[in-house]
C-alpha cells in the first residue's frame, strides 16, 4: 500500500521538482487504492500470505490447489482504517480466510469467530486494518448468489428491514415469525383502500356512513396474494366491495352491526378476481 505525503510536504519550498512529482504519484496511487478507485487486482496466496496493492482483490490458491488457507495479510505502509475487499478468483479453488482468536500483526479477526470460505465467485468479505491486524466489517454475496452455492452461512441477526424484491425464497424452515398488521382504525365512511404492500393482515372499524372498499398492489399474475380483514362493526353501515370479489356460493356474507367479522380474500391473477369468503362471523 502507498503512504500519503505528510502534511505540508508539498508546500515546503525545499521540495525538489522530482520529490513533488513523486508525491503527486503517491497521491494518485492512494486514490487508486480506495474503494472504487481502480478495478480488482489478482493475488495468489504464498505460504498463507497475500500482499494487497489496492482495495479490491480476487484471490487464488497457491499453485492452483483445490483449497488454501489465507492466514495473514501483509500491511506494510497500510494506514489504520484502510479497507480491503476479497473474493475468490477461481470458483473451483477454495480460499479459507482464517480467523485468529488472538490476532497479532497482519492477522485476521472474523466477527463470528470462525473461518470463512471463499468457495464461490460471488462470495465476498470486507476487512478493515486497525493499525495492527485486519478485522471483518462485512461479508455477503457479490451480486446475486444461489443459496445452494453457500456451504455454510453463519447465523445472522438483522436489525433493519430486508427486501427480497419479489424473488423466490426456496425451501425455508420458518419459526417464531409474525405478520405485519395494517391497522386502519376508524374508517369514517367514504372510500377505503386496502393496500397489500402495507400488510396482509388488516384491521378496521366501520362507522359514520357507507364504506366503499378498494384493493391495491396485489402480486403479479401467477403469484398468489391474499389478505385477512378483521372488521369491526361491519354491518353498522352499508359496505360496498369491489366488483372483482367473487364471494363463496355467490353470497355476500352478512356482517354484524356490533362485533367482529373476519374475512379472507385471495387472488392469483393480479386482482382480476378476488375470491372472498368469511373465515369467521360475529367472533366472540
Amino acid at each position: 500500500m502507498t503512504v500519503l505525503p505528510v502534511t505540508g510536504y508539498l508546500s515546503d519550498n525545499a521540495r525538489t521538482e522530482g520529490e513533488q512529482k513523486t508525491a503527486f504519484e503517491d497521491l494518485r496511487d492512494v486514490v487508486a487504492e480506495l474503494p472504487g478507485g481502480s478495478s480488482e487486482g489478482d493475488l495468489t496466496i504464498a505460504t498463507g500470505v497475500i500482499i494487497p496493492t489496492k482495495e479490491a482483490h480476487k484471490v487464488d490458491t497457491q499453485s492452483g490447489d483445490a483449497t488454501d488457507d489465507l492466514d495473514s495479510i501483509t500491511s506494510t505502509n497500510t494506514p489504520s482504517g484502510r479497507l480491503l475487499t476479497l473474493r475468490a478468483k477461481d470458483g473451483t479453488h477454495t480460499v479459507v480466510v482464517k480467523h485468529n482468536g488472538a490476532p497479532g500483526a497482519d492477522d485476521i479477526s472474523l466477527n463470528d469467530g470462525a473461518d470463512f470460505s471463499l468457495d464461490d465467485l460471488l462470495k465476498v468479505i470486507g476487512l478493515r486494518f486497525n493499525g495492527t491486524y485486519w478485522e471483518e466489517v462485512w461479508r455477503g454475496p457479490y451480486g446475486t448468489m444461489a443459496v445452494e452455492n453457500i456451504a455454510a452461512v453463519p447465523a445472522m441477526t438483522y436489525a433493519a428491514e430486508q427486501s427480497y424484491a419479489d424473488q423466490i425464497l426456496d425451501q425455508p424452515k420458518i419459526r417464531d415469525y409474525g405478520e405485519v398488521v395494517n391497522a386502519i382504525g376508524a374508517i369514517g365512511g367514504g372510500t377505503q383502500d386496502i393496500d397489500l404492500e402495507l400488510g396482509n393482515i388488516v384491521t378496521g372499524t366501520v362507522d359514520t356512513s357507507t364504506t366503499t372498499f378498494t384493493f391495491s398492489n396485489p402480486p403479479i399474475t401467477g403469484t398468489a396474494g391474499s389478505f385477512t380483514l378483521i372488521l369491526t362493526n361491519g354491518g353498522s353501515q352499508t359496505d360496498n366491495w369491489p366488483a372483482s370479489v367473487d364471494w363463496a356460493a355467490d353470497i355476500e356474507p352478512v356482517l354484524v352491526a356490533a362485533g367482529v367479522d373476519v374475512l379472507t380474500f385471495l387472488t392469483v391473477d393480479a386482482g382480476t378476481i378476488w375470491y372472498g369468503f368469511a373465515a369467521g362471523l360475529d367472533m366472540k
